[in-house]
């Protein structure tokens, strides 16, 4: 039997470092199969297979040996003996922290992989694992076998960056709860975009009783909360202007085009609106809305005059001006 470039199967092949690949080479050999037609039966490709046969890949998938007994004709149990079982010490602080406290539990390695549902090899990896965190779906299922809180594992779970202080308190007071953001949304009554917004310190919990929500659905003090929502600060720069009877000068809020679609994005955030209800309850297109925030246009007076109702602002008033020749709209609101 020869392949497709006409020389005999099995010739330059390359010897496998595992029980597992040499088993089979030989069975694939026996079924006189080339690594391109095994891959092509396991609906994978040649490299990935040619992995798992040279020993480069030593830990297959359930998946991956299932389709590998179809196509071998052997039976599954047979392959999965093959399979190294893994060894050594924990290497991150979270393998060890799971490896300390089985043993804590008293906990052999077969009950805990019962525990999680899974077998004692996937168990023994993840205390070997190089990776340092913990994914967050996991994270309700080790805390339950483990017998803890939530909050002793929070730490090992991957969080996204916040710029502020209130979004690192909401982040970890929900890791802590083993809450997702959809749940702490649903809790909210608001869009899990909101809660991303707040974590990620695009959204300030400035209006309404949203402060009192949060603390109620995350389980903190209300006054915590507030020491960390940071007030509300004045966007754009302000423009002086002369009062000729107190010849003193004052100041107006004015916030350019370059940030107005931010502005209203932000506000829209915050009362828990979407582009479509903004639009519907300015008497506006859905377009012109996210042109606006994506500053792909300069809305007349009319149309930002209804937006703004919408979002509850006023409008004092509105110019245009030409800084070094580039022009730029000017908008003076009163939050």
């Amino acid at each position: 039997m020869s392949n497709k470039k006409g020389r005999p199967l099995g010739l330059r092949m390359t010897p496998s470092s595992t029980e597992l690949g040499k088993f089979l080479q030989n069975r694939r050999l026996e079924l006189k199969l080339g690594q391109v037609e095994v891959a092509r039966l396991m609906d994978i490709k040649q490299p990935e297979y040619s992995r798992i046969e040279i020993g480069d890949k030593k830990y297959p998938k359930k998946e991956e040996l299932d389709k590998l007994s179809k196509v071998l004709q052997c039976p599954f149990e047979q392959l999965e003996a093959l399979v190294p079982f893994v060894r050594g010490n924990p290497r991150t602080e979270l393998g060890k922290f799971i490896h300390a406290r089985r043993e804590e539990l008293n906990l052999s390695l077969a009950s805990f992989a019962e525990r999680l549902g899974i077998s004692e090899k996937k168990a023994k990896i993840m205390e070997l694992r190089k990776q340092p965190i913990l994914s967050f779906r996991f994270l309700p299922a080790l805390a339950k076998a483990l017998e803890l809180e939530n909050s002793k594992l929070s730490k090992f779970v991957k969080k996204g960056k916040s710029e502020s202080a209130l979004g690192q308190l909401v982040c970890n007071r929900r890791m802590e709860l083993g809450m997702s953001t959809r749940e702490l949304a649903k809790k909210l009554g608001i869009s899990h975009q909101a809660v991303n917004h707040v974590e990620l310190g695009k959204t300030k919990l400035n209006t309404g009783n949203m402060i009192e929500r949060f603390a109620e659905a995350l389980e903190i003090d209300i006054e915590m909360l507030k020491s960390v929502v940071e007030k509300r600060k004045k966007r754009g720069r302000g423009i002086r202007t002369k009062d000729t009877k107190k010849t003193k000068y004052t100041k107006k809020l004015v916030i350019r085009q370059t940030s107005l679609g931010q502005f209203i994005t932000n506000k829209r955030t915050e009362m828990n609106l979407g582009q479509i209800e903004l639009a519907q309850t300015a008497g506006v297109s859905l377009t012109t809305i996210n042109k606006i925030e994506t500053k792909r246009c300069h809305p007349k007076i009319g149309i930002l005059s209804r937006i703004a109702k919408a979002l509850k602002c006023e409008i004092v008033s509105y110019k245009i001006k030409l800084i070094n020749g580039d022009e730029i709209n000017e908008f003076e609101l009163l939050l």
